[in-house]
């Protein structure tokens, strides 16, 4: 692969018994791809227009201050 023995060592796993490659793992992203559809499906599933309404503000506050602070920190990593 195009790591280095020591970080595959590290990676433990497959990795570590050689019996996949780092470039194999971008083969493999459809799967993850595919299980976080069917996560977002039975999350979907789970929810009620009720119980949406009754926590949208919180869940807009909750949305609003995790934009900010990530805003607030890329910005602030960036002038470092």
């Amino acid at each position: 692969g195009g790591r280095p023995a020591a970080a595959r060592a590290r990676a433990g796993g497959p990795f570590f018994l050689q019996v996949m490659v780092f470039d194999e793992l971008e083969d493999l992203d459809f799967i993850n791809q595919l299980a976080l559809g069917f996560i977002g499906m039975a999350a979907g599933g789970k929810l009620h227009m009720s119980d949406v309404q009754q926590n949208l503000s919180a869940m807009l506050w909750v949305l609003a201050g995790t934009t900010v602070v990530t805003y607030i920190v890329s910005i602030s990593s960036t002038m470092l």
